[in-house]
């Protein structure tokens, strides 16, 4: 792909990367074919080439005195803000084209040159506020289970039940063969703490020690939501309270909600240009694994669970990010559980963060189409590896929805 930017952007750091990540792209449209959005709308802007040239050509305007600028911007974000960021597109794309990288940059910049109206601030704002903070999240929670017979249907059913205070048992390891680290999460911690209790008791089994850090968030609400200040400031807290410990004491950072996981792979790339922090966070990205990249390595008991028959969910995060297949699904299987077949497995949930709460009608077809694919063998458990995911197929489901890590123990 042809671009011509000005000279001053192509040497500017983000200029470079999105000069180089455009001119990879042969806009062959084979993109389009996965994209969620696009299959729901039709509308090339929805798909991820047409998001390409939203961003080539806002980059381009920067340059220019055009006064048709600022509505062309209002378009792009638009469709922009549609995109979930699922990067099925990167798992086809034959050209390597890195979309994921461009898709962050543009929303940088094409954001601070827009001017959202004051309700779309707001939404955002109050959810960065409160899902970004455990303590929050379980008032929030608590107030709309009070007032979930006043809200409307399509927030109702996302609130989620009541959860249980459990007891925090600990779970050590004499001679482990490998120490962890892990973090409690913002949600999940809020809505399903039994989630890494079922990892640690796991892990434990197999003789890997897993403590908790001193964080919560991981930063990608604040990040993909484009308040950077909020979210540099997360991850550099992060990098000062996990880097020392996982130099001297630790192994890895083993997290149980893929989101979060790829999230914090991503750090040597978002705090590359950072030189007190570039290295330290290349470090703890390359000490970041899934829950489910220690899949094979977990001993695990035969089930005599009478739900035996499981429709597994695969996060976007968990499949097209950090291409993770198979290891979960595997595992399950080794336990005694049978998978039954899943069609357009590679298709989101339209979960993606706060995308079912900015974009609720989108992800509500998305919600209902993938439902309807995990239901259609009458499993007896549907099981993910993500929070998101969860409490969003939760919201819909007939059937139970757990996190892969509640089967094992």
């Amino acid at each position: 792909m042809q671009t011509s930017f000005s000279s001053d952007f192509i040497k500017s750091k983000d200029g470079e990367r999105v000069n180089e990540i455009l001119r990879s792209c042969v806009h062959c449209g084979f993109c389009n074919a996965t994209c969620p959005t696009y299959q729901l709308t039709g509308d090339e802007l929805d798909g991820p080439r047409g998001r390409i040239y939203l961003i080539k050509n806002f980059f381009e305007e920067q340059s220019k005195q055009d006064n048709d600028s600022t509505s062309n911007n209002e378009i792009g974000l638009k469709h922009i803000d549609r995109c979930l960021t699922c990067l099925s597109c990167e798992t086809t794309c034959p050209s390597g084209v890195k979309y994921g990288e461009l898709v962050d940059i543009g929303r940088k910049h094409i954001n601070s040159n827009v001017k959202r109206n004051l309700l779309d601030k707001l939404k955002r704002k109050l959810i960065i506020n409160f899902l970004s903070n455990p303590k929050k999240s379980s008032f929030v929670f608590a107030l709309a289970r009070m007032a979930k017979p006043f809200l409307p249907s399509h927030l109702a059913k996302k609130v989620p039940a009541k959860t249980k205070q459990l007891n925090q048992p600990e779970f050590n390891c004499k001679n482990p063969k490998k120490r962890t680290l892990t973090i409690a999460g913002c949600v999940q911690a809020a809505t399903a703490p039994q989630i890494n209790q079922a990892a640690k008791k796991a892990l434990a089994k197999s003789n890997i020690q897993c403590d908790d850090s001193g964080s919560k968030c991981c930063g990608a609400l604040a990040f993909h939501l484009t308040d950077l200040d909020n979210a540099y400031a997360t991850i550099r807290s992060n990098i000062d309270e996990w880097y020392e410990k996982l130099s001297v004491n630790y192994d890895n950072l083993i997290i149980t909600s893929s989101g979060c996981s790829s999230f914090i792979k991503q750090y040597v790339t978002i705090m590359q240009d950072d030189s007190n922090y570039a290295d330290k966070a290349k470090h703890i990205s390359e000490r970041c694994l899934d829950l489910a990249e220690l899949a094979p390595e977990l001993n695990i008991e035969k089930t005599n669970s009478p739900d035996k028959i499981i429709a597994f969910h695969s996060p976007c995060t968990l499949q097209h990010v950090q291409k993770i297949k198979g290891s979960i699904e595997n595992k399950l299987t080794d336990a005694g559980f049978q998978l039954v077949e899943v069609h357009n497995s590679h298709i989101c949930c339209g979960s993606a963060g706060s995308y079912s709460l900015l974009e609720p009608e989108l992800s509500t077809q998305l919600l209902n189409n993938k439902i309807s694919e995990l239901e259609r063998n009458q499993p007896d458990v549907i099981v993910t590896a993500n929070i998101g995911c969860l409490m969003h197929l939760q919201s819909a489901s007939k059937v139970a929805v757990k996190h892969w890590a509640e089967l094992l123990v």
